[in-house]
């Protein structure tokens, strides 16, 4: 019904395969990419871009596009892990501002997707200027879970709070990896993030996920001297992390902010966040900036009272089958 609704109001798209499209094709819309993630974000993407054109160069990257005219107005991609998938970008042309587009290219990204056999969708994009997206997405059965990016000013004086002899804090190295991803599933379990994204539900997942963050660069430059780890000052046991990345000239990232469940409500994530923006400040940052879920409630209480204030909301889909 969407397919025959779609050729009818915009009769003349046409879906190719991502591997048909030439880099320049796309240059516009990569273009304004990195300017809404540099003005609505403070976040440089234009590293990841550069990536994306050479994979792009390649024949590497599976997904879809729509020329509408001749031109590339929309194209998305995704990658495939095991029988999970992700659809990790998904952009349109602001000049399109029909839903039927994206729906176009949605269903093929699908049908692509089924004959992969996957059991499970997710997405990892934000797509800016698209308030029709959750639509688009819901009438494929996608249930939709909302994010919204924070930044606190690392100059604004921040409330004080007695400090706890309860925990220790360490430099993050690269051996706290196994142990912290252990951590984060623990921390995650049941959680907003768990259900929205499937790894989050695994210690291996997690491991992957702090992998990216740390080792590949998945959220900016990754700023290890400003990472720390909470230790029980009398067991040694983990009680918490912060990874920081930087995302832009001066300005940093929270990737990742995980509290074990046997410390949470002590003051553990509040001590991980001052120290944070302490090391940040010493390193000549202007701002913090983090991601977090709707559902989140501790969480988000706690960066609301160290400051912290919505800069952007945007959708996040994930689909089970």
């Amino acid at each position: 019904m969407a397919s025959f609704v779609a050729e009818r109001s915009l009769p003349n798209l046409q879906v190719v395969d991502l591997g048909r499209v030439r880099p320049h094709e796309l240059r516009s819309l990569w273009d304004r990419e990195v300017r809404m993630w540099r003005e609505k974000l403070d976040w440089d993407v234009g590293g990841a871009i550069a990536a994306l054109e050479r994979a792009v160069d390649r024949g590497g990257l599976s997904g879809k596009a729509v020329r509408y005219g001749g031109a590339i107005v929309a194209y998305a991609y995704y990658v495939v892990e095991g029988d999970r998938g992700v659809i990790s970008g998904f952009v349109v042309s602001p000049s399109f501002r029909d839903p039927q587009l994206g729906i176009t290219m949605l269903r093929a990204m699908l049908d692509d997707l089924d004959r992969r056999h996957v059991r499970r969708i997710e997405t990892q994009f934000i797509c800016f200027d698209a308030p029709w997206l959750a639509a688009c997405f819901e009438e494929y059965g996608f249930r939709t879970h909302w994010r919204d990016s924070l930044r606190a000013s690392l100059s604004r004086p921040r409330p004080e709070r007695s400090a706890s002899n309860q925990v220790v804090l360490l430099p993050w190295t690269a051996w706290n990896l196994s142990e912290m991803a252990a951590l984060m599933q623990d921390a995650h379990r049941d959680g907003a993030d768990a259900v929205m994204n499937e790894l989050y539900r695994t210690s291996a997942g997690c491991r992957a996920l702090l992998n990216n963050i740390v080792r590949q660069s998945g959220c900016g430059r990754s700023l290890t001297e400003a990472s720390s780890v909470a230790r029980e000052s009398a067991s040694d046991l983990p009680a918490g992390f912060a990874i920081v990345t930087e995302i832009g000239r001066r300005h940093g990232h929270l990737a990742q902010l995980a509290v074990a469940p046997m410390f949470q409500g002590q003051g553990v994530g509040h001590r991980l966040l001052a120290h944070t923006f302490s090391r940040l400040a010493d390193l000549g940052l202007d701002t913090l900036s983090l991601m977090v879920s709707h559902g989140n409630e501790r969480a988000m209480a706690l960066y609301r009272s160290m400051g912290f204030e919505p800069t952007y909301r945007f959708p996040v889909f994930s689909r089970q089958l």
